[in-house]
């Protein structure tokens, strides 16, 4: 890894990174020779990402969001172009169903998770889930409230999730 500014990675295995004004990474050049760029609206949100590959080729995905700032949608542009519509979507609703992460206040650490949500029946339910974190604050290992395993990963070096294998195979957790 070489070469730091404001905290941010320029080039680390061969790749380099390129940032804005507001610190978002705008520009990647990856070691095997695609680039990614990013485009961010004046809320700071991504609302355009591209992908140049090694043949030529480009993939262009756009992002919306809602009054609230909440992402509700991503879509890959049919042949590149907005006005063509979009190849394939996928829609983020938000129904009055919550998670929410309970963290150490003094680092980064997640310690619980809670989801709350409504059944088909109008039934008000709720799962409690606990992170068991190591020395640097990654989520290892995460339990139910009864104390089961249900998620764990493992992780490269620097944090990359190498695997992680989801024990109930109900939910992804992270």
């Amino acid at each position: 890894m070489t070469g730091y500014q404001k905290n941010d990675l320029e080039a680390s295995n061969d790749s380099s990174y390129y940032y804005g004004y507001f610190d978002d990474l705008t520009h990647w050049e990856l070691a095997n020779g695609k680039v990614q760029n990013y485009f961010y609206d004046l809320h700071d949100q991504l609302v355009k990402a591209e992908f140049f590959k090694k043949d030529g080729s480009k993939e262009t995905w756009v992002y919306s969001y809602n009054a609230l700032g909440r992402r509700i949608g991503k879509g890959h542009l049919k042949n590149e172009e907005v006005s063509d519509g979009l190849e394939e979507e996928t829609r983020f609703v938000w129904d009055g169903r919550y998670t929410y992460f309970y963290t150490n206040p003094d680092s980064y650490e997640p310690l619980a998770q809670v989801r709350n949500w409504t059944t088909e029946e109008g039934e008000s339910s709720q799962q409690t889930h606990y992170f068991h974190c190591d020395q640097i604050d990654i989520p290892r290992e995460i339990a139910d409230k009864d104390g089961n395993l249900v998620w764990f990963g493992d992780y490269y070096n620097w944090g990359k999730l190498k695997s992680e294998t989801n024990v109930t195979g109900v939910q992804e957790y992270l």
